[in-house]
């Protein structure tokens, strides 16, 4: 075990005590409020672990957008927060998407539009994508038609030249 964490633990490493990163910065607190964190990972299965890396590094890209103290967090009142969470935790995802077009709402009246387009929901963003590759492809496909028939009008140009 110190052949692998020798390393981790330099003063110089990227995740030392020391380090200032999205990464060390997302994991302090969490381990300082949670320590059997290390617990729970010392004895998870793989997909666990698989699952709890995903669940993170997603956290860890809301945090970089919203920040620690949360965007529609905001909107709701402290001490309520630990209810609407684990509300949403089992909410459908219909009951999710209403509840995201309340606080979209709520929340977008005097804030950033970009960062509001950036907390869209993943059903949304998915959609937006999807749409998005359908007009590159509509626009390629237009693409291919207009060099085509600039390719039938020079045919027809040498044709009438040779007659």
């Amino acid at each position: 075990a110190d052949q692998w964490l020798s390393q981790l633990l330099h003063d110089n490493s990227k995740v030392s005590q020391h380090a200032q990163n999205d990464l060390v910065n997302f994991y302090r607190p969490l381990v300082e409020t949670f320590p059997f964190v290390l617990d729970w990972l010392t004895t998870a299965s793989e997909a666990d672990k698989v699952a709890f890396v995903k669940v993170t590094q997603s956290l860890i890209e809301c945090k970089s957008v919203v920040g620690s103290k949360g965007f529609y967090s905001k909107s709701i009142v402290e001490n309520k927060r630990p209810a609407v969470v684990i509300w949403l935790k089992d909410s459908t995802e219909e009951q999710q998407m209403v509840f995201w077009e309340v606080m979209h709402a709520v929340s977008s009246v005097n804030h950033d539009g970009e960062l509001v387009k950036k907390l869209m929901p993943y059903e949304l963003v998915d959609e937006e994508e999807e749409e998005e590759k359908g007009k590159e492809k509509g626009e390629e496909e237009e693409k291919e038609v207009e060099e085509k028939e600039v390719e039938e009008e020079k045919g027809q140009e040498k044709g009438e030249e040779e007659e």
